[in-house]
């Protein structure tokens, strides 16, 4: 027995600061922000077609990404507030844009020790019109970026920093 219970079906409307108000999509940590998804990927797969803007929220990403086979996506974070690593055990490319044009990624801190932070590659359709925009990364052990033939690529910005290294000679 019991009433029957009842949910509310409605879309809540976040409320909008001035960065995230062209924000297609907002994506939250779910500890000092929140959004629309907790998971970039799902916000990228949940665009439509024709593509639009993902707004990655301050907070720690423990994720990949891979950006296939579309258009006119941008992909901004918080400068450094927004830092996307490379789960543990994780054996491909933090971010991977695939057969893609028009892909904006811009103002995060990446951080992939392990692996390459970024992957542009090319299959039948082949890429374009890719920039990567004020983003940071610890200094890595392998490539920042690896890139097939692709016209039009930017990189602007960016900040590679390395760290001392000891060498202890015996």
């Amino acid at each position: 027995g019991g009433a029957p219970r009842r949910e509310d079906g409605r879309r809540r409307c976040r409320t909008r600061s001035p960065a995230s108000s062209c924000c297609g999509i907002t994506v939250g940590a779910g500890v000092h922000s929140n959004g629309d998804f907790t998971n970039i990927q799902a916000a990228i797969n949940g665009l439509p077609p024709e593509g639009g803007k993902v707004c990655v929220l301050k907070g720690d990403y423990s994720q990949t990404v891979d950006i296939t086979n579309r258009k006119f996506i941008t992909l901004e974070g918080c400068g450094d507030l927004t830092a996307l690593q490379l789960p543990d055990g994780a054996k491909r490319s933090l971010i991977a844009v695939r057969d893609s044009h028009d892909i904006t990624i811009r103002d995060m801190a990446l951080t992939a020790l392990d692996d390459i932070a970024i992957t542009i590659s090319k299959g039948q359709a082949g890429c374009h019109d890719i920039v990567l925009e004020k983003l940071s990364m610890p200094g890595p052990d392998s490539p920042a970026v690896m890139a097939a033939p692709v016209d039009r690529f930017a990189l602007c910005g960016w900040h590679i920093f390395f760290e001392t290294l000891l060498v202890l000679v015996t």
